[in-house]
């Protein structure tokens, strides 16, 4: 087997491998917001529960919720600064050694 031909491969099985863990967090987060709304339902229908659960579900959910707040400001951010002209850098006047 030639090498090109290995790393060609290679990079097809690497991008296998991105594409599948794109598919896999995909579904984990929607498989955790289905868990959230049944929960939600369950301790709002059935309050008795919520004592039995490890975790207080809307203290999570509240965390969860400032998270994705968070996640949200900062890519708006990020295509805020993406839209701003950058200035041409200056040649800088200090000697390498």
């Amino acid at each position: 087997m030639k090498k090109e031909e290995r790393q060609k491969l290679i990079q097809q099985q690497e991008t296998l491998i991105q594409q599948q863990e794109e598919v896999l967090s995909s579904s984990d987060y929607k498989a955790h917001k289905n868990h959230e709304a049944m929960l939600d339902f369950m301790v709002k229908n059935f309050p008795e529960l919520k004592k039995d659960l490890p975790y207080d579900p809307e203290e999570l959910h509240a965390a969860n919720n400032a998270a994705r707040n968070t996640i949200n400001s900062a890519q708006e951010e990020i295509e805020r600064l993406l839209a701003v002209e950058t200035e041409p850098e200056e040649e800088s006047n200090i000697p390498e050694e």
